[in-house]
């Protein structure tokens, strides 16, 4: 099962607001927000991302995160490419570098939201089963 996406918006203003709203492989909805000060494409697509692991921070154990190494884009041939590199740690007892990248031919909007998402769901099934373990550890 995988994360889906059920809504990202950008609100117009001072400063701009991402929102993402995701449901989780157990079909719970959790949202995050971001901000960004420009509406310049880096920055939305800087904030996407931002807010969709901010949404995924809901998901996994305090003291665990998910945070955004790198955001970059390419055009490959006549592909578009949004490329993310997303840090997990895990109460600093494990740390991976998740990778997830996607094509897109409109504005792109919602690639980076997309892109986190082929990072994560990867490897949601093992974030899981990481996370229930340190929670047990944490309770002894």
């Amino acid at each position: 099962m995988r994360l889906q996406i059920e809504s990202a918006r950008l609100e117009i203003g001072r400063p701009y607001v991402a929102r993402v709203s995701l449901t989780t492989p157990a079909g719970n909805r959790v949202t995050g927000t971001a901000f960004t000060l420009t509406s310049d494409k880096p920055a939305v697509r800087q904030a996407y991302a931002r807010a969709t692991l901010d949404a995924l921070n809901t998901t996994v154990p305090d003291g665990c995160f998910f945070s955004l190494s790198h955001l970059g884009n390419a055009t490959l041939g006549s592909w578009r490419v949004i490329m993310v590199v997303v840090r997990l740690s895990l109460r600093g007892q494990a740390e991976e570098q998740l990778i997830g990248a996607v094509s897109f031919k409109d504005n792109g909007e919602l690639a980076p939201v997309k892109a986190v998402l082929d990072a994560t769901n990867r490897r949601w099934e093992k974030i899981s089963v990481l996370a229930e373990v340190i929670t047990e550890q944490a309770a002894k």
